[in-house]
């Protein structure tokens, strides 16, 4: 079982870090890729998260898509900052 990554439970006081978690996935036959899919936010202000999402067939199509969320909290159910894309409130 994959351990779960800890995240920021809170914005950080340095300007424009930014907290991510991002995926990289393709299928073994080259068919369809997924060369970012992506939830981050810059700090100070972590109300407010990105989303990316980027698909590749190989016929050259590309399908991007990108979205502002609202933040929630980031603690998972085990009490840990585990939730990325989210924030303690």
């Amino acid at each position: 079982m994959p351990r779960a990554t800890i995240c920021s439970p809170r914005p950080p006081l340095t300007l424009n870090l930014r907290e991510a978690v991002n995926i990289w996935a393709w299928s073994d036959d080259g068919q369809i890729a997924l060369p970012r899919v992506a939830i981050e936010a810059v700090a100070p202000d972590w109300s407010t998260f990105n989303v990316f999402h980027n698909m590749t067939f190989p016929d050259g199509r590309v399908l991007r898509y990108s979205a502002d969320d609202k933040s929630l909290p980031t603690i998972g159910p085990k009490g840990m900052p585990t939730i990325p894309g989210r924030r303690a409130t």
